[in-house]
């Protein structure tokens, strides 16, 4: 339940994180070129490091489409400024939102996946297994985030509107995207624990039975 209730305080987080920086996006100039051309670069340094540093046709193809995702999210955020493009309807805008909100959840989690593993995030006590132990665990990490990225991006747009308060807007947007990412996030952190729980098991049974393989030795 500890596990759940932390991942599910990271969704509310990274929710919120997505809403208030999609507002300031949307209404602020400054926000819209900076925020812009730091995703313009950001998908072409993804894109060149896994063109030269990843193997397997699979993989990078997968890759290769997130970073273009980012790129053109770069290009998404001077178009969701209601300054300079004011006339754009809300389903177009809520694509746009979509692809940005991707990529401000593909960043944080990024982030946060650095941080855990390395240095004394790494565990939660010595004695225990590491937060992330295997692949599945971090692409679970990352599905979970990236669909919480999606869905918060496309709620803003759908329900942004230049005629109305920005402010009522964005309270409006979190009643629907907090509890989601609540909810979605406390699933994982339980799937997460009970991963970590599965591979400790694991490892005790295999530390029997090769003490045993010893022991039938002597």
């Amino acid at each position: 339940m500890v596990s759940g209730a932390i991942g599910g305080f990271g969704g509310m987080v990274l929710a919120g994180i997505i809403l208030f920086s999609l507002f300031e996006i949307t209404t602020t100039i400054a926000f819209s070129i900076i925020f812009g051309i730091g995703f313009l670069i950001l998908g072409l340094a993804l894109g060149w490091r896994i063109f030269k540093t990843i193997e397997g046709n699979l993989k990078k193809s997968v890759l290769m489409l997130l970073a273009m995702m980012v790129f053109a999210s770069g290009i998404c955020s001077f178009f969701i400024n209601k300054t300079w493009f004011p006339d754009i309807q809300n389903g177009g805008r809520a694509v746009m939102t979509g692809l940005v909100g991707l990529s401000f959840s593909f960043s944080v989690t990024f982030i946060f996946t650095e941080l855990l593993s390395i240095g004394p995030c790494e565990r939660c006590c010595n004695q225990s297994n590491p937060i992330f132990s295997s692949p599945k665990q971090i692409f679970g990490l990352f599905v979970v985030g990236l669909i919480l990225g999606v869905v918060s991006g496309v709620i803003f747009g759908v329900t942004y509107s230049s005629e109305l308060d920005g402010k009522m807007n964005i309270e409006d947007d979190a009643v629907i995207s907090l509890p989601l990412a609540v909810v979605a996030g406390f699933l994982y952190g339980c799937f997460n624990q009970w991963w970590r729980m599965r591979e400790a098991y694991q490892k005790i049974e295999e530390q029997k039975k090769y003490q045993s393989q010893q022991d039938s030795k002597f």
